[in-house]
């Protein structure tokens, strides 16, 4: 396994987590996956390598999501790209319903390359958060409930992944339905908002820039008015954000104990080790040894 895949949770690795039986490649529902268990990935930084898309039915499920904090109440929904580093906090009672799948099942479905224009949101490293009606969020939790079911069916044959494919795709295209009003407001106020670009760019970008002049040339501004603007809306300098980012993925990276600290210096762009264990402890208190520990 090369570090690059250190850096993620296969779906298939997740469901044998949880112990839930993985009956077609590349999908899967969860409900309430994490109500009688150990919640060993709550309060943890990871990757995993799906799409998720996520229904509270009752509670409130607290999410970090790239530095974007969202908090999921009652018909609230919220599709999560691939690659993002998330975080959760399960509040107590919580019920949700997770649909999970690969970019290669959305991909093998069929009809979605013909509607590649209309999924934005597919292709974004920003998330989608939706706030639906009672009918809307009735319809998608039935859906889903529908997938799971076939999901379980112990005969695995075309005719039930046929089915289950063609209920994907109902999902799928009322997940356009439902945002389609919303992304059109959304897009022309975040498309100008610098805020929103900054934060899109630094996901992308932080591994190999950490210098706020760099993001503010990308973004046509000086450094300075940069931070201003990121404080006045934020409360936190561009720098700040730089920081956290980056400590975010030194965490994710120390999770996985074949990652050396040199390793994890070099993937993170730093000079050597020392330096990214000064930088680590400056911002955490702990060395990244001592970190690693800690967790385990």
């Amino acid at each position: 396994m090369t570090p690059e895949n250190l850096l993620t949770l296969e779906l298939s690795e997740i469901l044998s987590n949880l112990q839930i039986q993985h009956q077609v490649e590349g999908i899967a529902i969860l409900h309430n996956a994490y109500e009688n268990q150990n919640h060993s990935i709550e309060s943890k930084f990871f990757r995993s390598q799906h799409f998720s898309v996520i229904i509270v039915t009752k509670g409130k499920l607290n999410l970090n999501i790239n530095l974007f904090k969202y908090e999921l109440a009652e018909n609230d929904l919220i599709i999560i790209p691939p690659s993002a580093i998330k975080q959760f906090s399960f509040q107590n009672k919580v019920e949700y319903f997770a649909l999970l799948f690969t970019p290669q099942y959305l991909f093998d479905s069929g009809f979605f390359q013909k509607q590649l224009q209309l999924f934005s949101f597919f292709d974004s490293e920003a998330c989608t958060k939706l706030s639906l009606s009672g009918k809307d969020a009735h319809f998608a939790i039935s859906s889903i409930e529908l997938i799971q079911d076939k999901l379980k069916h112990s005969e695995n044959t075309k005719t039930q992944q046929s089915i289950i494919v063609l209920l994907f795709q109902a999902i799928i295209l009322h997940l356009i339905s439902f945002t389609e009003t919303e992304e059109k407001q959304i897009k022309s106020i975040y498309q100008k908002d610098l805020v929103y670009r900054f934060l899109t760019l630094l996901p992308k970008s932080f591994k190999e820039n950490r210098e706020v002049h760099f993001y503010a040339e990308k973004l046509n501004v000086n450094p300075k008015y940069l931070t201003q603007i990121l404080r006045k809306k934020t409360g936190k300098s561009a720098r700040d954000f730089i920081t956290e980012m980056v400590v975010m993925e030194a965490k994710v990276l120390l999770d996985h104990p074949k990652n050396t600290i040199g390793n994890i210096a070099e993937q993170l762009n730093f000079s050597d080790q020392f330096h990214f264990s000064h930088f680590f402890k400056k911002y955490t208190g702990h060395s990244p040894l001592q970190y690693r520990h800690q967790e385990n």
